[in-house]
């Protein structure tokens, strides 16, 4: 019995002073990990750390976000105007929300949200063009300078014309003809004016593009009884000439014309001087 108990306590001696031993080596373990959990991209100078290493790695890496292009720093969203840690990738902006649980506390910035408002204000005449709910066969094509849109509804051929005509006309759209069975609609594109070639030294002015949108709703009645929709969209460019510039004998001409009339004026002026000069004298004789 007595050799049992001693042959217990020292296996429990041997197991604490083992214990003790692999301490170090576990917290060298962990201090490697900690040093493992970052990488250094020599392509672009900046290291990735910690959660965001892990989501590269696990989400798609080089191929989906691309190369880091800055380092982690603090940022105010412009969506909620909160401040998170952040780092830019060349196709991604990561951002570290620690009151979300992994996977959810890395998350992506919306910049599909921001460019889109950045190049389109007011919105894209065919990105932010009006799509009937509950359709079905859905299909889009882009053939040169128009964009083709079909699919079928369960809905009327009035409820879906109606669809169109309010929705367009609050999108900018201007209606110019609307018949039984189809409308047609033209809209300008108030952000797509833009000054066609540089301002270069001597140039007076400068023509302009301007893009012009016009669609046409078709709305047909199939024998089924569903509703067919075609809409086509197409895009044309207006070239704005300026004005040719007036030759220097017409500004001579104007110059001397305002001349002219600076004098005539002056004639008429002095001859109203005159005439209450005159009537003043006459005024005094009469008195005389």
């Amino acid at each position: 019995m007595r050799k049992h108990t001693l042959i217990t306590l020292a296996a429990v001696v041997a197991t604490m002073l083992l214990t003790t031993a692999l301490q170090p080596l576990a917290l060298l373990q962990a201090v490697a990990q900690q040093a493992v959990a970052c990488r250094t991209f020599g392509e672009t100078g900046r290291v990735v750390c910690g959660r965001f290493l892990e989501y590269w790695q696990q989400h798609g890496g080089l191929p989906v976000f691309g190369y880091p292009i800055s380092n982690e720093f603090r940022e105010q969203s412009k969506l909620n105007n909160q401040v998170y840690t952040v780092q830019y990738f060349e196709r991604a902006v990561f951002e570290l929300h620690p009151e979300n649980k992994p996977p959810y506390d890395v998350l992506l910035s919306q910049l599909g949200t921001f460019q889109f408002s950045s190049e389109y204000p007011v919105g894209s005449a065919v990105g932010s063009y009006p799509i009937y709910p509950n359709h079905r066969n859905f299909r889009v094509e882009h053939d040169g300078n128009e964009t083709k849109i079909s699919f079928s509804t369960e809905a009327g051929k009035e409820q879906v014309l109606k669809f169109y005509r309010e929705a367009l006309l609050r999108a900018g759209w201007e209606l110019i003809e609307a018949r039984q069975d189809n409308s047609h609609f033209a809209h300008v594109s108030p952000t797509a004016a833009f000054i066609r070639s540089q301002n270069c030294p001597g140039a007076v002015t400068q023509p302009y593009e301007q893009e012009v949108f016009t669609t046409f709703v078709d709305v047909t009645t199939l024998t089924d009884g569903k509703t067919n929709v075609k809409i086509a969209i197409i895009q044309q460019l207006l070239i704005d000439l300026p004005p040719e510039p007036k030759p220097e004998s017409s500004k001579l001409d104007d110059l001397s014309l305002y001349s002219q009339s600076s004098a005539r004026g002056k004639q008429l002026k002095d001859g109203r001087k005159r005439t209450g000069e005159s009537g003043k004298s006459d005024n005094r004789s009469k008195h005389d």
